[in-house]
């Protein structure tokens, strides 16, 4: 047996030089307290898929504030969420406990990028957890998140991991994207047109890239809705600094009556299973006649590039206009 999720959390346990001070093991993975407020690293049980190879998801969640129940906050938490890159904001509805949550389907295919690119989300989200706890607090009138050790108590010093993004992430920010080959986006072009999605190169404006997915069964017709994917490189994010935004934006306007389908969505995704990774977040982007529509937005950071990664993401988040499809199909 092949366990690519246990591997997969030796891998990050050992990049982060995780203090075992500062660490309880779980049955499936660990939890450990860079500071006050805890990650927990846990992988599933392995299995195979229909061709035999064998799977496992492996998920990281870290403690970010505790937020009063209502749906203004679920509101204001997903339009929030777009900040952190690389996590889902997720709000335990029994707890009111809002956690940063990345999760990856870690396969024998895909071990080699996937594993890496894991444990830089995972080391990327307990920096932000850090960093921005407290202006979470104060814009949902709620607390930061703090727990101690079982035995070791609160931590008195933050780990040097959560200098991570000062450290590494900004620094390799500070010039221009790292996606700037045509080659990778004509590869990527010719891979959804081979599926008989149009696509493109749009390098004049803000979207580098964009296709057209289908949205549900009647996406035959010519005036069925359907679900774009932009690729956009001229917009830096505040903290990380230069990269690459990839956002789904769905025919589904948002308005006081379902401000809290983002929040349901990313709800939604805290499961183990084969479904596509969960690397950002769903929210609202501007667009649709209310002015903003349903939306999810992965941020990619200069410092986890390497060659193919993105076709790998946008594969990812087609299979989430996949997800999406039969999720409205199933609520109408």
């Amino acid at each position: 047996m092949s366990d690519l999720g246990q591997r997969t959390l030796e891998q990050y346990r050992s990049a982060v030089s995780i203090d075992p001070e500062w660490s309880v093991p779980t049955e499936r993975g660990f939890v450990w307290w860079p500071f006050r407020q805890a990650q927990r690293v846990e992988a599933s049980e392995p299995w195979r898929d229909p061709e035999g190879h064998w799977c496992a998801r492996v998920a990281a969640e870290t403690d970010l504030v505790v937020a009063p129940p209502s749906g203004e906050i679920d509101a204001k938490l997903t339009a929030m969420a777009f900040s952190v890159a690389l996590s889902g904001v997720v709000r335990d509805p029994q707890t009111g406990v809002v956690r940063l949550r990345t999760s990856m389907l870690i396969t024998e295919q895909n071990a080699g990028w996937a594993r890496k690119l894991f444990c830089h989300s995972a080391a990327l989200q307990v920096s932000t957890a850090f960093r921005m706890g407290l202006w979470f607090a104060k814009e949902t009138d709620g607390r930061p998140a703090s727990s101690a050790h079982p035995s070791s108590g609160l931590r008195d010093t933050p780990d040097e991991m959560l200098g991570f993004i000062d450290d590494v992430v900004r620094p390799m920010g500070s010039g221009a994207t790292r996606w700037s080959a045509d080659e990778e986006f004509d590869e990527l072009t010719g891979y959804f047109q081979s599926f008989g999605f149009p696509a493109g190169d749009q390098p004049r404006v803000l979207a580098r890239w964009w296709t057209i997915l289908p949205l549900g069964a009647e996406s035959a017709r010519p005036d069925a809705p359907s679900i774009m994917l932009r690729v956009l490189d001229r917009a830096p994010h505040p903290m990380f600094g230069a990269g690459v935004t990839l956002m789904l934006m769905l025919p589904v306007p948002l308005h006081p009556g379902n401000g809290d389908l983002a929040a349901q969505l990313n709800l939604l995704e805290v499961r183990e299973g084969d479904g596509p990774h969960t690397l950002g977040s769903w929210g609202p982007v501007p667009g649709g006649p209310t002015g903003m529509s349903l939306g999810h937005i992965c941020f990619l950071p200069n410092f986890v590039y390497e060659r193919g990664l993105l076709a790998n993401v946008c594969f990812s988040m087609a299979a989430h206009a996949k997800l999406i499809s039969s999720q409205l199909a199933t609520s109408e």
